[in-house]
């Protein structure tokens, strides 16, 4: 994994309307596909790991689903709420559902074995630690979060 930028190539100083257009959505806080809310990603690359930081305020640890199969990190969160409410004659009834999926392809030099995720005042961390063999890529394995 590595950090893709973008960079003008006639003239560093002119911005066109696509490259105006592209750089604000990157910027934005959270991205729409499908009609849904996708979190915020930091991806830290270091010498030992790399370091995953979601923005998903809102949810519980038990909301989360993160697995690895097949060399693909997969991140899924789901929470369906519903209150009623019978008071003076009335009745209210609400729902709501919320729910994203992010698939991030791993390199292979990443340990899926030794993957560690934590879930604490709304940011999600997951650190995948780098090997210097390459790993079967058939293996499916869930990620507890603490």
């Amino acid at each position: 994994m590595s950090i893709v930028e973008r960079k003008h190539q006639l003239n560093p100083l002119q911005k066109s309307f696509w490259n105006d257009l592209f750089d604000r959505e990157l910027a934005w806080p959270s991205l729409l596909r499908d009609g849904e809310m996708l979190p915020a990603i930091n991806i830290k690359e270091s010498e030992n790991q790399y370091d995953l930081d979601l923005a998903v305020p809102g949810y519980k640890k038990d909301d989360f689903n993160v697995s690895i199969e097949k060399g693909i990190l997969t991140i899924k969160a789901e929470v369906k709420e519903e209150k009623e409410e019978k008071k003076d004659g009335y009745s209210r009834k609400e729902f709501s559902y919320r729910s994203f999926e992010r698939n991030f392809a791993l390199p292979d030099h990443v340990n899926e074995d030794s993957v560690q995720s934590k879930y604490e005042n709304g940011l999600l961390h997951i650190i995948l630690p780098k090997i210097s063999k390459e790993v079967d890529v058939e293996k499916r394995k869930n990620i507890s979060i603490s």
